[in-house]
């Protein structure tokens, strides 16, 4: 049973993307789609830029368009890379310069890896995130980051392919506090 996944957009903040949910195989190729079922996946953080000590709130939502089937096993955790210490394809973990308060959810219980969104459900999944003293560095501009997520899930106990559910991150820009 083959598959699709749509590429994800990230323009101003948004995140979108399309995650496949059926078959055992993987294509990105949107002609190949037979029997797929999509559940659209959407990520916002309200702002581009933050301040030291100051929190900002990322927000996503998955909606389940299978008609009969839940999305089971739901797990979401956030990622923060600084890009200007990647190198060659090996991603800076920049976790430890914020702090994400327990997130707040709607038609779904947690995102811990046993979330459970009904069919024709749209689970809404909130983070504050607050950025440490030390995460805007020591110039005015500030530190650029990526703000991403990993994601897990099921669909009729099949696990979703991670290449389904990768998503792209957005930036966010960290200046020190005054």
């Amino acid at each position: 049973m083959k598959s699709l996944v749509k590429n994800m957009i990230c323009r101003n903040g948004f995140w979108l993307a399309c995650l496949s949910l059926l078959g055992a195989t993987f294509t990105g190729r949107a002609q190949e789609q037979q029997q797929g079922v999509c559940a659209p996946v959407k990520m916002v953080i309200n702002q581009k830029l933050a301040i030291e000590r100051i929190g900002f709130q990322a927000t996503m939502e998955i909606t389940c368009n299978d008609p009969n089937d839940p999305i089971t096993d739901f797990s979401a955790n956030l990622t923060f890379e600084n890009p200007i210490y990647s190198t060659n394809g090996v991603k800076n973990d920049a976790s430890s310069l914020f702090f994400v308060q327990p997130p707040t959810f709607q038609n779904i219980q947690n995102a811990n890896g046993t979330g459970v969104i009904m069919p024709g459900q749209t689970a809404t999944v909130t983070w504050f995130i607050i950025p440490t003293t030390a995460a805007g560095g020591t110039t005015p501009a500030g530190i650029r980051y990526q703000v991403g997520a990993t994601l897990g899930a099921k669909i009729r106990g099949t696990t979703i392919p991670s290449s389904s559910l990768a998503v792209f991150p957005a930036p966010i820009t960290v200046q020190p506090d005054a």
